[in-house]
């Protein structure tokens, strides 16, 4: 009952933050094979068809679909748009995941895929973010003839661990002091332990954030604090395997640099990172010497983790000159006799 009463509050505060951007998201719900997992999709028409594979936007650790609110109405000028809640997180449902990472993996490879095959959707562009970046990159090694073009938001998992005795200053101290503290507790559970106040904290301690979902125009408001509190109140079943993936000193067990050069090479990939992140974008710039032509890093000045709202205008651009860019040259070649 109290799962219940949590994800109509989450719904009524998710359709506020897209009205606020003056948006009305098609919802739907997506079964899964991963114990019959139910996973909350939202989508958008795009507002000039022009027959363009869609956009799926997957979002990163903590958040929920309503975390590319911003975003899409920029986005939908051309290209029909899907958002799911990934399994764990939002309003989809908590299933649990193999304690073992590489299982753990594919169980969510798999998910993707059968929401894919029920959205009957034969190729597609992602856009992700961080955690959801990792997953993606797993997906397009896995599935490689669905992915079009795969844009990597300061995506999580890259680095490897670095040798014990290289003598360098470590830049991810952060990841080492999150991990410490969350291999003795799930990382939200501080939000769980405040109920009621939780959303009144991350807007103490985030206070950046409100300026990031305003809209020109109109009033700022709050609710995407409420809502960032209720997405993470839930079981924390993402949370769980957020912590079966990372090592103790804060990098990925399996991380995706070691893997990504083996993608198939007709997937076109661009990192883009904030040039005040916390992530490292050096596996990317070592992926981008590997495979010049396919791969490209762009770092936009100015901006944070949270790229595509810190530079919204500049991102979007970005995104969509990539995905029309391509778009048009595949047109061309099946124009070919």
């Amino acid at each position: 009952m109290i799962e219940s009463t949590t994800e109509q509050r989450i719904s009524s505060l998710e359709a506020k933050i897209f009205d606020h951007f003056d948006l009305a998201p098609v919802e739907s719900v997506i079964t899964v094979r991963h114990c019959h997992c139910k996973i909350h999709t939202v989508s958008f028409k795009a507002r000039k068809e022009k027959g363009n594979a869609p956009i799926v936007l997957i979002h990163g650790f903590g958040t929920g679909v309503a975390y590319w609110a911003p975003n899409i109405e920029g986005l939908a000028q051309e290209f029909d748009i899907h958002c799911f809640d990934i399994p764990g997180f939002g309003r989809s449902d908590r299933p649990d995941f193999s304690s073992d990472e590489t299982l753990a993996e594919l169980e969510m490879v798999s998910c993707f895929e059968d929401w894919r095959k029920e959205m009957k959707m034969d190729k597609m562009h992602i856009i992700a973010h961080s955690f959801g970046a990792f997953f993606s990159s797993s997906y397009a090694l896995e599935h490689p003839h669905r992915v079009i073009h795969l844009v990597l938001v300061d995506p999580w998992g890259f680095p490897e661990k670095p040798l014990l005795t290289a003598k360098q200053i470590d830049p991810q101290l952060y990841m080492h002091i999150v991990s410490r503290i969350t291999s003795y507790f799930n990382p939200f559970f501080l939000v769980r332990c405040c109920g009621s106040y939780a959303g009144r904290l991350l807007s103490i301690l985030r206070s950046d954030i409100r300026l990031k979902y305003r809209k020109e125009g109109k009033e700022c408001k709050d609710e995407i604090y409420e809502y960032l509190a209720l997405c993470n109140s839930r079981h924390p079943s993402g949370e769980k395997l957020y912590k079966n993936l990372i090592l103790s000193s804060g990098f990925a067990k399996r991380p995706m640099s070691k893997r990504f050069c083996g993608m198939d090479e007709q997937i076109k990939a661009t990192f883009i990172y904030g040039s005040k992140t916390f992530i490292d974008p050096g596996p990317a710039l070592e992926i981008q010497y590997q495979r010049s032509d396919t791969v490209g890093v762009q770092i936009l000045r100015g901006a944070g983790h949270l790229v595509n709202v810190d530079v919204l205008t500049d991102f979007n651009q970005i995104v969509l000159q990539l995905f029309s860019k391509q778009a048009k040259t595949t047109t061309e070649r099946g124009n070919e006799p």
